[in-house]
């Protein structure tokens, strides 16, 4: 009878895992699409001075994700995820009504993806635990939305996108509503204190692979990715390979993915440079390790799920600013070899502290 009740309760908690994934999942697709559309095809669309653009740019990418830690902050104490989530949608929607202010816009576009990422990521890693293959299936279609932002600029009616996020809106209250009566899933009440060298270290070590991932993911413009077809397999590469290895790291552990997956895309990059086929399979291998970071980083964060989502896109933005200032000299062989291999080694000794911090908190219980 107890065996009976403990697989009913298990169902129930998968039923309920993959209700709020998916739908934080197919969210985070539109808000990303919305949002990358609403800034190159329809603020920066009309004819801009250069100057004018650039600064544009940065305004939405330090909104977007540098702005998601404060929001992360305020988000653990506040426990209104979904309803942070559907702001986050509102946002983005009245941005497309002031898409003639093109700084407003940008900014209000800006915070309403921060607080959607915020309210998502804190709710998906909230059922996650330890494990990695939701938020990695959650963060993955973000790349998606992306890319068919660039792939149909100026092709859309602008009014569809915010009809699109006030329906998403409404379901991620229907979401809101069934967790208050049936889910119960809430954040962990967030403990501050000063934190040891040794998870200083660690953190430090993840967030710089964070850098890195985001800094050679921006500079990664091969030549053959002008082409339609190779240039999708290039974005369902990425999008696999955060979904793929949040389930592989679940399923051989986090510690041995990296140990693979970073050398091997080293190795294809290294010899293999500029070959379509071989670029591709090591961008799929280069992005398995993004839900590994996240999930570690939020175990150092000791449950403060907010402030470590924040942390993480705090650190991609950091990535884009040799972008921004024009700085990529490492697109070569030799610097994406060296950036996966460092990536690599940066990883690995994070998640080494994260294992020894557990062991600790498993020993003091």
């Amino acid at each position: 009878m107890i065996g009976l009740k403990k697989k009913s309760g298990e169902a129930a908690d998968l039923k309920r895992n993959v209700h709020i994934t998916l739908l934080y999942t197919l969210a985070h697709f539109l808000v990303d699409l919305a949002c990358v559309y609403l800034v190159t095809s329809v603020v920066l669309g009309a004819p801009e001075g250069v100057w004018r653009r650039g600064w544009i740019i940065v305004l939405y990418n330090l909104v977007a994700f540098a702005g998601q830690l404060p929001v992360g902050i305020a988000a653990d104490r506040l426990d209104r995820n979904a309803r942070l989530a559907v702001g986050g949608c509102l946002l983005v929607a009245l941005a497309y009504a002031l898409h003639s202010a093109p700084y407003t816009a940008c900014l209000l576009c800006g915070l309403g993806n921060a607080a959607f990422h915020i309210g998502g990521g804190i709710d998906v890693l909230n059922i996650s635990g330890r494990r990695a293959v939701l938020p990695g299936i959650f963060v993955s279609s973000g790349a998606l939305g992306v890319w068919l932002a660039y792939r149909v600029a100026g092709r859309v009616d602008i009014w569809l996108f915010p009809v699109l996020l006030v329906a998403a809106s409404a379901a991620l209250l229907q979401l809101d509503t069934k967790n208050r009566r049936e889910y119960g899933v809430h954040n962990a009440p967030p403990v501050y204190g000063r934190p040891g060298a040794l998870v200083l270290t660690g953190t430090f070590l993840l967030l710089g692979t964070v850098v890195l991932r985001s800094y050679y993911g921006m500079i990664m413009r091969f030549d053959w990715k002008s082409d339609g077809m190779l240039s999708l397999c290039f974005v369902l590469a990425v999008v696999l390979g955060k979904a793929l290895g949040g389930l592989f790291a679940d399923r051989f552990g986090r510690t041995k993915l990296s140990l693979c997956s970073l050398p091997t895309a080293a190795a294809l990059f290294g010899f293999l440079f500029r070959v379509p086929a071989a670029d591709i399979f090591a961008v799929f291998l280069f992005n398995m390790t993004m839900p590994v970071t996240l999930t570690a980083v939020a175990e150092l964060c000791g449950g403060k799920n907010g402030f470590a989502f924040g942390l993480t896109t705090f650190a991609l933005f950091a990535g884009l600013l040799p972008v921004f200032a024009g700085q990529t000299p490492f697109f070569s062989p030799a610097g994406l070899a060296g950036g996966c291999l460092t990536s690599c080694a940066m990883t690995v000794g994070g998640l080494l502290i994260c294992r020894a911090k557990r062991r600790e908190r498993d020993v003091a219980a």
